[in-house]
């Protein structure tokens, strides 16, 4: 008499692989649904559906075939991810300025993740890339306009306005001057010249991806010469 071994419920393995990492919620959803959807699904079939709700997440091949991970260090639709779908649509549309710009966003990504040493950027890592792409053309329409060139301060301009895009919004001169006041009183140098390397320290450690340098600069200043 030959004892047959029971077998695992194959559904129920791959719904609880499928549904245990939650930083992933559509790509959870969709795979639980696939999984509980009958027999028949292939590997190739759920990768297809991972990708294309997923974007950074694959199917593992390891002993767990139904299991998926992270490929990289960004979220859902990270920044990355919207600055690759948005260089499609510049293509669909023709929009050689957006286009143009987007592929010199993507060579600096690719730049600094290898100065990262990490094969995928996190939000904070794009966005550090984008406002030193931001600062140089900044810089280069202040330097067209006092020499005259306004076509080439126009076409910086545009392509400013592309990379901007995904840039978190700036604070204004108002708030930039409340969070001075602030970072002075904290410091406790108020009217001292001398300490605004300190101040301009205490200001961006907390509003570092919030603030415009050159104006808390500016305002600094100001603020302690009073």
């Amino acid at each position: 008499c030959q004892v047959v071994q029971p077998q695992p419920n194959p559904l129920a393995t791959r719904s609880r692989l499928v549904t245990t990492d939650m930083r992933y919620p559509v790509a959870a959803r969709v795979l639980s649904i696939l999984a509980l959807s009958g027999t028949g699904i292939g590997k190739r079939h759920m990768l297809a559906s991972v990708s294309a709700f997923a974007p950074g997440v694959s199917l593992a091949s390891r002993s767990t075939p139904y299991s998926y991970y992270s490929t990289s260090s960004t979220s859902l639709f990270s920044i990355v991810d919207e600055v690759t779908t948005e260089m499609k649509t510049a293509m669909k549309a023709k929009d050689t300025t957006t286009l143009a710009t987007i592929r010199l966003i993507r060579s600096a990504f690719a730049n600094a993740q290898i100065e990262e040493k990490t094969d995928a950027l996190t939000d904070e890592q794009a966005i550090n890339c984008l406002r030193k792409m931001a600062k140089m053309r900044q810089e280069s329409i202040e330097m067209f306009k006092e020499g005259g060139g306004e076509d080439r301060a126009a076409a910086e301009r545009a392509e400013l306005d592309v990379i901007e895009r995904w840039l978190p919004k700036l604070a204004d001169e108002e708030t930039t001057r409340a969070w001075v006041v602030e970072a002075i009183e904290t410091t406790g140098v108020a009217g001292d010249m001398s300490k605004m390397g300190q101040v301009m320290g205490a200001l961006m450690k907390n509003h570092k991806a919030e603030i415009d340098g050159k104006l808390a600069q500016k305002v600094v200043k100001e603020e302690l010469s009073k």
